[in-house]
């Protein structure tokens, strides 16, 4: 068996001899039983129970985490695939959200204190419901915006157009102005803003500020209720949001908060189509991909945070059902039961008589208030940031509770796969408390 990471899931009676052989072979070969026969007391052996859904979810999580970054081997027996379903999901998860806090959150915070200075900001807070029953589409860059772009801008005047993310650029080219951009990701260039200078944008502080400064006027600022709640404790505890896993999640959350209805998406499709990772059939690099099923039950390739999107859309429309859902991705992955699919043109008869969503919009923004930092709570959260370099910090501190207890909630499984006991583990996390802070006054990763 050529993997470190073995996950055995209802099996009653496990080749004991065998297994104990397997990690005989290196110490840091780790053996996870969920809902087993018990197997003997064994430092790289964890036992997980499964009689109920809180304890399959634990286990679930638990294992996921605990083979983060790692390559992790499932097997089940018959009527166990849910449950395998779940642990592999959980372990996806784990991948994507890790790999935000590689760099320990240093980027993040970096990128927020310079754009906090880029305003004027209007809180997504404030505009609650100023657009309540007008249709929405949400335009991605995957592959079935392609046939959207032919109509797409005639469809703008029935609905509020939102331009998700790469889908800007595709946009710009074809002429199409949306009336509102989402972008979050720390990775969007400049230039794709640059098509589209007189849209209003919906914005996260993670954006690089270089794509930051090349938005006009006031934008739209979306706090997230993420990994980190340092930046909403900074900005005075406004409301939070989801944010999701890719700029589309993003824009869905926007459309929903500014009370659009129905919603219809395009371009969202979640995985490639062959080749084809974006619309106009560019072929891109495809790297650390996965094959799924798409909602045609046909293979695709897709990406770990794109399957964690298509999680996210299903979880928050289920949520929704007072809201219609509508995808015109039709061999996109699945987005559950409360999506409906439709081709593009049957979509666009579901939408009204025109409507002038951007003016609306814009002059809701207008009349919002302006945000601005919140100076006091700036100043303590740098005290708090000294007290911690000099080794006075308690778990009451902002910095503490904002910013290393969730970071280390994350890190704490790397580390403990590198721990023999309690005391190396507690020796790693004040180690890892160190280095965290150096790097978070210096403003770069060590």
């Amino acid at each position: 068996m050529q993997f470190d990471n073995l996950c055995l899931i209802g099996d009653d009676s496990p080749d004991r001899k065998a297994l104990f052989a397997w990690l005989e072979q290196d110490e840091k070969r780790r053996l996870f039983l969920i809902g087993c026969e018990e197997m003997e007391a064994h430092p790289q052996i964890r036992s997980f129970r499964a009689s109920n859904l809180i304890e399959k979810n634990i286990a679930a999580n638990e294992v996921g985490w605990s083979a983060v970054m790692q390559p992790l081997e499932i097997r089940a027996k018959e009527g166990w695939e849910e449950l395998k379903f779940r642990v592999e999901e959980s372990h996806i998860g784990a991948h994507v959200l890790f790999s935000g806090v590689a760099d320990l959150g240093i980027k993040a915070y970096a990128h927020a204190r310079a754009n906090w200075r880029q305003g004027p900001y209007v809180l997504l807070s404030s505009l609650k419901n100023c657009l309540k029953g007008v249709p929405a589409i949400i335009a991605g860059a995957g592959p079935s915006l392609e046939e959207a772009l032919p109509t797409l801008g005639e469809a703008s005047g029935r609905a509020l157009l939102i331009g998700a993310g790469t889908a800007l650029s595709l946009l710009g080219r074809h002429g199409i102005e949306p009336h509102l951009g989402c972008v979050l990701d720390s990775r969007t260039p400049p230039e794709f803003l640059q098509s589209a200078k007189k849209s209003l944008y919906c914005v996260h502080t993670r954006l690089h500020p270089k794509a930051m400064a090349e938005i006009e006027g006031k934008k739209i600022l979306a706090p997230d209720e993420g990994i980190f709640s340092w930046e909403s404790w900074c900005l005075g505890d406004p409301e939070t949001f989801e944010l999701g896993f890719t700029a589309a999640d993003f824009a869905m959350q926007a459309a929903f908060y500014l009370g659009c209805n129905p919603i219809l998406s395009v371009g969202t499709d979640l995985c490639y189509r062959g080749k084809t990772k974006y619309a106009e059939k560019r072929e891109q690099d495809q790297c650390d991909l996965v094959e799924v099923q798409n909602r045609r039950g046909s293979p695709v390739l897709t990406q770990r945070d794109w399957l964690m999107a298509a999680r996210w859309q299903r979880r928050f429309t289920a949520q929704h059902p007072e809201r219609r859902w509508i995808s015109a991705a039709e061999e996109g992955l699945s987005l559950g039961d409360s999506v409906e699919v439709c081709p593009w043109g049957e979509a666009l008869r579901l939408l009204g008589p025109e409507v002038d969503a951007g003016s609306r919009l814009a002059a809701a923004v207008a009349a919002a208030p302006e945000w601005k930092v919140d100076p006091e709570r700036e100043r303590e959260w740098l005290e708090s940031l000294e007290r911690g370099c000099r080794g006075e910090m308690t778990e009451e501190d902002p910095v503490y509770r904002y910013y290393l207890a969730p970071l280390w909630n994350l890190w704490r499984f790397v580390f403990r796969r590198e721990s023999k006991t309690e005391e190396d583990l507690l020796e790693h996390r004040r180690l890892f408390f160190q280095k965290a802070l150096t790097a978070l006054k210096n403003g770069s990763f060590p």
